[in-house]
Formats: C-alpha cells, structure tokens, sequence
C-alpha cells in the first residue's frame, strides 16, 4: 500500500513531519518525501503507529470474535492480556473460566500452548499467565486459602512453561479472589520465576484507595526482593477524599523503580460482587448466593463494608450515587441505575438491595464506579513512568465505554477538546514506549523495516458516540478497517497549540 502526503507522527515523540509511505508485505519498505504513483492522496490527514494497549482482556474475544472489530475500529493494533490475574489457562475440565470479566470463551484447552494454537486474531497480541487460573488449577480442593510449599512450587512451574510458550510475564489481581489469598512466600517464588525468565509482572494491588501507599508497599517490597520488573495495573487513587494522594502514589512509584499503564476515564468498571468483602468472596458463588440470604451474614457484611480493614470497600470510597449497575441479566430492569436509585425505586435500604440481588443472580454482574477527579486523573496521565491500556472488559450485553470507544475519547476529551499533552507525546505514550517496556523491537514506530502497524487518524472527524476518526488501520501491512470514500476531501491537520 502506498500512503501520500501524510503528517507523520513517527511513535518517538518528536515532532510531525509530511511525507509518503510504502508498505511492502507486512512491513514498512520506504518513507520519502514525493508521493508515490498511484498512491492514496492523504491531504495532510496523520498517520501514526497503530496503537498498543497495555492493559487488555481480549484472551477470550479473539476465540468469539477473531477479527476483533471492536479493537480494530479504535486503531488498536497490539494488545496484552491476561491482566489483572483473570485468564484462561491453565485449565482443568469443567472449571471457571472468568466468564464474569473476560465474557464466554470457545474451545477447548489445557495451557497456554493449546490456547494459542486456537486464537487467530486479527490483531496482534501478547499474553501474561493470569494468577488466578494458577491456584484455580493447583489448589484443587479449595483455591481461596494460602497455597501449600508443594502447591507453589507447581504454579511456579506452570508459570515457568508458560513463559517458555510464549507469555511475557505474570499478572495478579490482589483486590479478588482467589488472588487476594495468596502469601507473601507465594508472590515471592512467582515474581522470582518471572524474573529468571526476564518477563514482567502486571498487578492489580490489593487496596487503590484510603491504603493505595500501604498496600503499593506490600507488593513493590517483594518485587524488589525477587528483583522482578513491576507494572502497577490501571492506575488511580480511589475515593474523592483520597485524591491528594497522587502524588505520594507516583512518587512511591518512582522509588520502587516500577512503572504503570492508565485507563482515561474516571470511572471504572468490575463485578458488582466485587463491592462485598473478602470473608464472602472467598466462598464458591452457590455458597455466597445462599449466605447472602442468612440475616446474621448481611450484618456482618453491612459492618466491614462501612468500616473495611486491608480491603478497598467501593461503597466506604465510592458511595451508592457513584456506584452503577452495568449488566444484571436477572434483573435487566435495573440496569444503568445507580444503586441509590434501585433503593428509591424498591424502598429498601440500599445494603439489602445489593444483597438481595446477588443472593439471586446467578449470571454475570457488572457495574461502573466514579473512582477519581479529572484532575487526578490528567496528573497521572503526565507521568513519565505510565503508558496507555484500555482495561476493556468484553462480556455479553452494555459494557464500559472503554471497552469500545477508548481511542475515541482520549483524542476527544484529552487532546481536541482540553489538551493534556501534545499530540506526539500522546501518541508516543500509545506505541513505542509500551512496544520499548515490552522488548518489542519492530513496532510502535513508523520507520523503514518497522512492522506496518498504521493508523490513520482524521482528528476533524474525531467521534467517540459514533466511532468515527480512524478511516484505515493496518496490521501488518493488510488493512483491517478501511472507510475511505473513493475522494478524501482537503483537510490537512493542523495542532491545538497548548497553553505554556
């Protein structure tokens, strides 16, 4: 394919230049100033790298979906997942298979090897071994308690196999079972495997809110000790009146030597069982739905959630205005309700409203929660330590907006509407510093030899409602998404100048 007269945004950072590109086969084979003949006449539009998102659950939408229109509509041409230690392998007959956060998955796998032979995606992805599949797999009889010497040391093995197939690293998610049970000699012998095989660890850690300092100091601590390089998962500070903790977090951060990957959006998106504590998310969810029904256990409940002790109680930081229902498949009548509304709605306290929906559900529950100010927010996003990730979760039915319009809003809301960095820092943030924290050395950059992940982007057009903005997007030199109409009408770009 051959691209004229583009703006190029090259992934490093530096300034745009105007030039034509030649893609030959799966990479780019000639970048000069003339345009090429026969070539498709950009009129000035940008093009850039695709985008790599750093923080992704697409393990199962690539066996439903392998053409992952979703993701590529956005521009996204790489992503990492088994994040948040939720994931697919490795996997006994009959067990769980995250269905709640990562939505059904089809086939039928054992590990990591037998699970890529049947993903065939159209974009380009990577992987992590997910914790929770580790103890779901090696504590047999009962995954939420500490792991025995003889049980770690098979999860270190299996992750040790998973890295040799192909898996970049490890990832934990520290706020969930079964993850939240694991002990400090467990964490230690896992980040010491990842470390010998020169991976990454990736954690979504135990407490993001009033405890953010403390509880980024448990984890750090030990990937210290196993000398392990360390991503902080989707990185926010929890609660309004936690907000003045950003900047301790990131210095804390800094100190440990670790980095991060960040979500655009100041609300977020999990299980709504997530919002109960520990003692009942630890039982096996026929047991919690039954438990949830006993008057004593709701006490007990009500009483942690409202004063919580080495957890994050979303409803202690968030409240119930801030917390709303995104998928209830029982109760579908309550959904994009917050939970103050469903209370008013059914006059009840809002607690036995939770309870009594969750004693009942038997599908998969999600909800959104306001976590942080805009503010923060932005302040995070200009760190030099963070990348950019989506943390887009793909079940069926309503899902975050991030999960389909990620790309969208940044370039809407933090770049045209009120800047929150310059274009090329944005988009550098995007490619080639997630492909250099990755060891990818032939993506992230438009450069001569480079793999042909492109996008084009009519930032014009930028459009996050209806997905507009991103009319052709390559893979390897193929086009995934491609919306041209046969005249590009004259539009040539020119930057919002940012305030000094």
């Amino acid at each position: 394919m051959k691209l004229n007269n583009a703006l190029i945004y090259d992934g490093s950072g530096s300034l745009p230049y105007r030039a034509s590109i030649e893609t030959t086969g799966s990479v780019i084979s000639r970048i000069q100033s003339q345009g090429f003949d026969d070539g498709l006449d950009l009129n000035g539009l940008v093009v850039c790298p695709g985008f790599m998102d750093m923080h992704a659950h697409s393990e199962a939408l690539s066996l439903r979906d392998p053409g992952m229109s979703i993701r590529a509509v956005q521009g996204i041409t790489f992503d990492l997942s088994g994040n948040c230690g939720a994931g697919l392998w490795p996997r006994r007959p009959g067990q769980q298979r995250y269905e709640d956060i990562l939505g059904p998955s089809q086939g039928d796998w054992k590990d990591f090897a037998s699970y890529a032979s049947q993903s065939k995606a159209s974009i380009n992805q990577a992987f992590l071994q997910a914790h929770g599949p580790l103890r779901l797999f090696c504590l047999e009889n009962n995954p939420n308690r500490e792991a025995t010497e003889a049980e770690i040391r098979s999860m270190a093995e299996i992750l040790e196999t998973s890295m040799d197939d192909g898996c970049l690293g490890l990832s934990t998610g520290l706020y969930y079972a079964p993850c939240l049970f694991a002990s400090r000699d467990e964490m230690l012998a896992l980040l010491r495997t990842v470390a010998h095989k020169g991976g990454i660890f990736s954690v979504h850690h135990r407490c993001e809110g009033s405890s953010i300092l403390q509880s980024l100091d448990e984890i750090l601590s030990i990937a210290r000790e196993a000398e392990c390089r360390t991503e902080v998962s989707h990185l926010k500070v929890i609660g309004l009146r936690n907000q003045g903790l950003v900047e301790k977090v990131l210095e804390k951060i800094e100190s440990y030597g670790a980095t991060f990957d960040q979500y655009t959006y100041d609300f977020g998106s999990t299980s709504l069982e997530s919002l109960l504590p520990p003692f009942l998310l630890g039982l096996p969810k026929a047991q919690r739905m039954e438990a949830l029904q006993d008057p004593q256990v709701r006490n007990k409940a009500r009483l942690q959630m409202l004063h919580p002790e080495g957890w994050d109680s979303l409803v202690d930081l968030c409240s119930w205005q801030n917390i709303r229902i995104l998928q209830l498949p029982t109760f579908a009548e309550l959904e994009s309700m917050s939970l103050a509304e469903v209370a008013e709605k059914l006059s009840k306290d809002p607690f036995d409203c939770l309870f009594d929906i969750l004693s009942k559900e038997k599908g998969a529950s999600l909800m959104t929660d306001t976590t942080q100010t805009d503010e923060s927010l932005r302040t995070i996003m200009r760190h030099p330590l963070g990348v950019w990730g989506t943390d887009a979760l793909y079940t069926a039915g309503p899902m975050h907006p991030r999960s389909s319009q990620a790309t969208f809003h940044l370039f809407r809301s933090f770049y045209l509407d009120k800047p929150a960095m310059s274009l090329e820092a944005l988009i550098h943030r995007m490619t080639a510093k997630t492909a250099q924290r990755l060891g990818i050395r032939d993506r992230g950059l438009v450069k001569e030899g480079f793999k042909a992940d492109l996008c084009v982007l009519d930032l014009y057009h930028m459009d996050e409602e209806k997905r507009e903005g991103i009319p052709l997007v390559l893979v390897n030199g193929r086009p995934i998404v491609s919306r041209f109409s046969s005249v590009i009408e004259e539009k040539a770009f020119f930057p919002p100048v940012l305030n000094a």
